[in-house]
């Protein structure tokens, strides 16, 4: 009996043992960005990058608690430690920390339009002529061959609500005959309007993969590639080590993919 009874309170400690370090949080404030990269939905967050940290973490018994914000917040509340890590951002900011080895975002930005115009797009020097539409500060963020680019297009804009861009080039606004994007913010928005069933914009159809059928994504674009900063270093070797199995099992695409196709 008395074997028996120090056998269940074994088992007991083990058990709450494993459920203690399953439960280590990791506090990582993330960088307001549109769908489908950081999505909002009441208490949620969940979208590419938060999924990419949930599931890396998990690889080392670790479990995410998100927070979004905008950047200057998160750098405050870094600083004063009521954040564990904050993503994404390089050394050039000048926040002091354990960086990630790895990129742990990476905004691929292409030139996008629809197949059946009459242009192609190889290189900045076509876009003369064309009207563009791309995401706030395009022009002050992307490379000087972009900005040297766009001062020959026939109109250029840049808007702050970046969600609604997939729809104009769909209805092939006047405005919009070339939008400068990150590939997979403009796939996601794709997926949202196949879901919505926008049967007025003839250029979307049933499924994501018939309605970019007709799209171009032109990588002419450098990455924007972004690093993520702790002050723990274990948090940081953990975030590492979790990408580097992610990717590998394939598991990484697998979440892009959620939020980019049907």
């Amino acid at each position: 009996m008395l074997i028996k009874t120090l056998a269940s309170v074994m088992l007991i400690m083990t058990l709450w043992e494993g459920y203690a370090k399953s439960a280590e949080k990791v506090k990582i404030g993330f960088i307001q960005a549109s769908e489908p990269h950081v999505i909002v939905e009441g208490q949620v967050i969940k979208g590419i990058q938060p999924d990419h940290f949930r599931e890396s973490l998990k690889l080392s018994n670790l479990e995410l608690e998100a927070k979004v914000a905008n950047i200057q917040r998160l750098i405050h509340e870094f600083k004063s430690k009521s954040l564990d890590c904050v993503t994404p951002l390089n050394e050039d900011t000048g926040v002091k920390g354990n960086y990630t080895k790895q990129f742990t975002t990476i905004y691929e930005n292409a030139a996008i339009y629809l197949k059946n115009q009459k242009f192609n797009v190889k290189n900045f020097d076509d876009f003369k002529g064309r009207t563009i539409i791309a995401f706030q500060n395009a022009s002050k963020w992307l490379q000087p061959e972009y900005q040297k680019g766009i001062k020959d297009a026939k109109r250029y804009r840049e808007i702050d609500d970046v969600t609604s861009i997939p729809a104009m080039v769909y209805a092939q606004r006047s405005e919009a005959e070339i939008a400068v994007l990150d590939i997979n913010m403009f796939k996601g928005q794709t997926l949202r309007l196949v879901k919505n069933k926008k049967s007025s914009l003839n250029n979307v159809k049933p499924t994501v993969a018939d309605t970019l059928k007709n799209v171009a994504f032109k990588k002419i674009f450098k990455p924007a590639q972004f690093r993520s900063v702790c002050h723990n270093a274990a948090y940081t070797a953990a975030i590492d080590k979790g990408f580097t199995q992610i990717i590998k099992s394939g598991q990484h695409e697998a979440i892009v993919s959620k939020y980019t196709s049907d």
